[in-house]
């Protein structure tokens, strides 16, 4: 399905920075090697540069997403805006990364929090070191229980798929193929089944609601799929019209669960 929870810019592409200025070039020195950085903005600086010196390998870069990992520790940041997650929950940075001749640019800030650093000003520039105990930075108690709703839901959203319904629905009646027709049926009543498996472990109100509101879109596409044959036009408009109503619904209560999300996330600054 196109409605997806987890770090995507449709859902929660809310926190997108504007224009970013200049920022120069700084000395930076990790491990003893100094090296002279171009930044932009006050602390946004090279990702592959910067990665590079402090050994924190880049396992994967999108258009949507950038992954970070060193020592077993993996952080997902989101390119659209300033979010970013680990096995634990969502943080917030000060600043989202950002495009500029080529290069991504991030918020040192994250490095430092999510994988153990701590950066000294020098009178010959910047000196970032790896802390000799590190411990990874704790969401909030409700960021941890959203993470474990957004795990869950993702189950689910991998599940569905609209356009299949809609298809069936189209072909089987067109077709009278009562075989497309309960295909359907049954994929639907599988789904079902995992929202009901899934249920007992949602943590949160807006995860119970998302969940609840994927029942009801089920609902009322299992209502047009079992009285497939016997509806006029009037009467399947009517159904119809209850499916994208409750499209509706779902979208408006992920807006809400995306809205939790940001309210909740750790802030990095």
């Amino acid at each position: 399905m196109n409605r997806k929870l987890i770090l995507t810019s449709a859902v929660i592409g809310i926190l997108t920075i504007g224009a970013t200025t200049y920022g120069g070039v700084r000395n930076l020195t990790v491990g003893g090697n100094t090296l002279q950085i171009e930044h932009q903005a006050s602390d946004l600086y090279p990702l592959r540069k910067i990665c590079d010196q402090l050994s924190v390998k880049i396992s994967s870069v999108t258009s949507e997403h950038i992954v970070l990992q060193k020592d077993g520790n993996i952080v997902t940041l989101n390119r659209q805006n300033q979010y970013l997650k680990n096995a634990k929950g969502y943080f917030m940075a000060g600043t989202a990364p950002i495009q500029k001749d080529g290069q991504t640019y991030v918020d040192l800030n994250v490095l430092e929090k999510m994988f153990g650093f701590t950066r000294v000003q020098t009178d010959i520039g910047t000196v970032i070191n790896e802390v000799a105990t590190f411990q990874l930075p704790v969401p909030t108690e409700k960021s941890q229980k959203l993470n474990n709703d957004v795990n869950y839901i993702a189950k689910l959203e991998d599940e569905i798929d609209i356009n299949y319904y809609r298809a069936s629905i189209e072909t089987g009646i067109r077709e009278y193929n009562i075989t497309t027709i309960q295909a359907a049926r049954d994929k639907i009543a599988g789904e079902v089944n995992i929202i009901n498996e899934i249920t007992t472990y949602i943590q949160t109100s807006e995860g119970k609601a998302v969940v609840e509101s994927y029942r009801n879109l089920l609902n009322a596409y299992n209502q047009i799929l079992k009285n497939a044959f016997n509806l006029n036009v009037r009467e399947m408009t009517n159904y119809f019209i209850r499916v994208m109503e409750a499209e509706d619904d779902l979208s408006q209560i992920q807006v809400r669960f995306t809205n939790a999300l940001e309210k909740n996330a750790t802030r990095l600054y």
